[in-house]
């Protein structure tokens, strides 16, 4: 089956028939270890599953933080930025690649400059990375912000026709992970990430 479509979102009364939804498909293609909207291989934190039981779907923590740009940590977490090349999913699968290229060479898993001086793929991930990260002025060009804080409550403030049109209200918007992922005020992102059992070979956007 292919990835579903993943929405920038947060957690309120009327995402409750996408649950549902989300728990039809989920009973028909089961919990195989791969995320639903990005196709990743799933490590779930304690306590993750079950904070994100309510969607009844396998989904990676890269794909939660889209879903809940309400979060308390999100600002350390992800930036917004402009890349309509990409959908959200496929952006998720490309950054969690970058991850691991960066982990395999003790890099800082966000997107920082100094891995640009590396060679080989880290050369390659941080570039990428880089790149990535400058989309975010185009973001506050187009929409006004490049602070996931700032566009969940943006999107709290809308009726519930227009939330349910928010992917084509917020166009090319999309969300840009940065290495972190906090429970209980704890990042445990590299913790997860060293359970990942994908390869550290650095993939080029053409083909994710």
């Amino acid at each position: 089956m292919s990835n579903q479509p993943l929405e920038l979102s947060i957690y309120d009364s009327r995402t409750s028939l996408r649950s549902v939804r989300a728990r039809r498909v989920a009973v028909e293609v089961g919990d195989d270890g791969a995320c639903w909207f990005c196709g990743c291989s799933i490590t779930h934190y304690a306590g993750l599953r079950e904070k994100t039981a309510r969607f009844a779907a396998p989904i990676c923590c890269l794909c939660h933080l889209c879903q809940h740009l309400e979060r308390p940590e999100i600002e350390r977490e992800a930036v917004v930025i402009w890349l309509p090349e990409f959908t959200q999913g496929a952006l998720n699968a490309l950054v969690r690649k970058i991850h691991l290229t960066l982990a395999a060479h003790d890099k800082p898993l966000g997107p920082d400059r100094r891995a640009l001086h590396g060679r080989q793929p880290l050369l390659a991930a941080a570039s990428a990375y880089a790149a990535l990260d400058e989309r975010s002025a185009a973001a506050k060009e187009r929409i006004g912000t490049a602070s996931p804080r700032e566009l969940a409550e943006a999107l709290s403030l809308l009726s519930a026709g227009s939330y349910a049109r928010r992917t084509k209200l917020l166009g090319g918007a999309r969300l840009l992970p940065l290495g972190r992922f906090f429970v209980d005020g704890r990042d445990v992102y590299p913790q997860m990430l060293k359970s990942v059992e994908a390869t550290t070979k650095f993939v080029s956007p053409m083909e994710v």
